[in-house]
């Protein structure tokens, strides 16, 4: 049974007497195959060899000789069977498994699905165990078994790794440079996906903030030109007629201009905190855009490596058998 499905029985048949020799009994082998004309066809073995061979003993007791006849019959199992009803399912439960790579971690649902697998294919296990024959050898299809489950449960804790590294830019934790120029940079091109680099985002704000800061230089010398200019003349150019004014008017606009002032230099604080809250908020979000990318890429290296890791034992174990068709 070591290597059920796929195992080959012999079987050994002997016909002789110890009670009468040669001269009182004759034992003969027919010509041919012709012993195979009562066979009956198996539902679990195949007939795959027969040979039969004619043999006389003479005892050291006796002179006489006695004759013996030997069958010797190959038994092959059909391993149809067995396969589409254990091995196919096993292999089709493998694949699921795999699939849990491809799933969004915005799902919720890997860890439950690659669960679900791993305990149907514990179900299977047992029902396997319960229709062997206790044998002091492993038989082969639940050294299978034994593997693959091994393979869906190195599968489910790399979905939680995978998982964990997801939700990494909840806490603000910047991407590492080295696994940035590792993961981002090289893995990334051989796993077909597409990623933007930090490079790219730092370049942006960057530009974007000489841009602020060159519109507020900008506007601040503005204003600055004109309340020079009106401190220079001291009243307003196209108003010359206000000159001729009381000094209680010109108290008045001294007032409105620094209430003018006053309320510039709270709308300027209220953009320069609206701008920091953009800005903090941009690189919250392409933190969390990047540790979401190093976690697709390593769910593609897991599936990759798990996908080649399934194909080599699967061909290793079900063809270690000598006897497989």
């Amino acid at each position: 049974m070591e290597y059920f499905p796929f195992d080959v029985q012999i079987c050994s048949l002997k016909f002789a007497s110890r009670s009468y020799d040669g001269l009182q009994i004759e034992l003969l082998k027919e010509a041919g195959q012709s012993e195979l004309k009562e066979y009956q066809e198996n539902g679990d073995f195949e007939l795959s060899d027969f040979s039969a061979t004619s043999t006389v003993f003479q005892y050291s007791c006796c002179e006489e000789f006695y004759p013996e006849i030997s069958y010797r019959l190959r038994l092959r199992r059909r391993p149809l069977y067995y396969v589409f009803n254990l091995i196919l399912p096993c292999l089709l439960i493998n694949s699921m498994a795999l699939l849990t790579f491809c799933m969004p971690c915005e799902s919720g649902e890997k860890v439950t699905f690659s669960m679900c697998t791993f305990l149907t294919l514990i179900l299977f296990f047992v029902f396997v165990r319960d229709i062997l024959p206790p044998s002091h050898k492993t038989p082969l299809i639940s050294l299978y078994y034994v593997v693959t489950i091994c393979l869906v449960a190195s599968a489910t804790v790399f979905t939680v790794f995978s998982l964990n590294i997801h939700h990494q830019g909840r806490f603000e934790k910047e991407v590492p440079q080295c696994l940035r120029n590792v993961i981002l940079g090289c893995l990334a091109k051989f796993m077909f996906c597409k990623c933007s680099s930090n490079g790219e985002h730092d370049s942006e704000n960057q530009s974007d903030e000489k841009k602020s800061n060159l519109e507020r230089q900008s506007s601040n010398e503005d204003n600055k030109l004109e309340f020079g200019h009106i401190e220079q003349y001291n009243f307003s150019p196209r108003l010359r007629q206000r000159k001729e004014m009381t000094g209680s008017c010109e108290f008045f606009a001294d007032e409105h201009k620094k209430q003018y002032l006053k309320i510039l230099g709270k709308i300027y604080e209220s953009i320069e905190r609206n701008e920091m809250r953009i800005s903090e908020q941009t690189r919250r979000e392409t933190n969390k855009s990047e540790w979401h990318q190093v976690s697709l890429v390593c769910d593609r290296l897991w599936l990759a490596l798990f996908l080649i890791a399934s194909a080599v034992g699967t061909l290793l174990v079900l063809l270690s058998s000598p006897h497989v068709p």
